[in-house]
């Protein structure tokens, strides 16, 4: 996390003046800079948004209507079974 020094200090040994900022090793360090008013949170740079140029984009190579069912490859025989009684309901 970011952060800007509101008052000189010595952090990480390291010296800051008001205005550097620099990088802090955990949340609770800037909370405990926060909070004692040595410094404030940085605001974060974002990159401005560049749109993506046509032949950039990836076009899909197959749509779901391109799926064909195929025919089984291998038949297996059906058993034939042969009843020699015929069953008595």
């Amino acid at each position: 996390m970011r952060m800007k020094c509101t008052k000189s200090l010595v952090y990480a040994g390291k010296r800051y003046q008001v205005g550097d900022e620099f990088e802090v090793t955990s949340k609770q360090d800037a909370k405990i800079l926060a909070a004692i008013r040595k410094a404030v949170r940085a605001p974060d740079v974002v990159p401005a948004w560049q749109p993506v140029a046509e032949e950039a984009r990836k076009k899909r190579t197959y749509t779901r209507r391109d799926l064909v069912a195929e025919e089984p490859r291998v038949v297996l025989p059906v058993p034939v079974v042969e009843v020699s009684e015929p069953v008595k309901e």
